[in-house]
């Protein structure tokens, strides 16, 4: 079992402008109170987390329109050879793990490594628009990386995310994959129980490979 859910604490890479991770005592037993609670501050995109159409595209589809059975099953996990620093069409073709329709597609790249740096990296490897066409065709349900934005930082439109969403192809950003291996796996997501969210923090967990 692979648990690939970045640590959510304030050293938490994120993107630039984000809210970040905060925790302060609310009350505490070394303060004489009778239990211990902190109060939280994170924004709904922090760490490991869904993005759901609604993100991006008005009056699309929130946390509320997919059920829990909608992130879980098999998720094929693509290994991108580090020479690469843009996942595109041709890329996914040349793995040699078949995309298909209701696919979870989860893409290991150097951005793994980068977790470790404990901040933000610009030079990440990102899709590009010919990837997210490629798997909107296809129909997959979910696709994630491992960094916390799916699209370059030079795509202020968020192309990408538009042309996944649109289609209503679930993206999970801020994966770290660097413990698995390219294959395929039991997946389970597990996303804060918020109705009407356009994203929200998940707990994500891998099994296998299986056959």
């Amino acid at each position: 079992m692979f648990d690939v859910t970045l640590p959510l604490t304030t050293a938490t890479v994120a993107y630039p402008g984000d809210p970040v991770f905060s925790s302060r005592p609310a009350f505490s037993l070394s303060a004489g109170d009778p239990f211990g609670m902190c109060e939280l501050s994170l924004g709904n995109h922090a760490g490991t987390h869904i993005d759901f159409p609604a993100h991006v595209i008005p009056g699309a589809k929130t946390s509320s329109d997919f059920p829990v059975k909608h992130f879980m099953g098999r998720a094929k996990v693509l290994e991108i050879a580090r020479s690469q620093p843009v996942i595109t069409s041709e890329v996914i073709k040349e793995n040699d793990v078949l995309v298909e329709e209701d696919d979870i597609v989860l893409f290991k790249t150097v951005n793994s490594a980068l977790w470790t740096k404990g901040e933000y990296d610009p030079g990440f490897v990102y899709l590009d628009v010919s990837a997210a066409q490629l798997l909107a065709r296809r129909r997959v349900r979910i696709v994630g990386i491992d960094y916390i934005c799916i699209d370059t930082v030079k795509n202020h439109d968020l192309l990408v995310h538009h042309l996944l969403l649109s289609s209503e192809v679930l993206i999970i950003e801020g994966l770290n994959l660097a413990a698995v291996q390219q294959g395929v796996y039991n997946f389970i997501a597990l996303p804060m129980h918020i109705p009407d969210a356009d994203g929200l923090p998940a707990r994500v967990l891998l099994e296998g490979p299986v056959v």
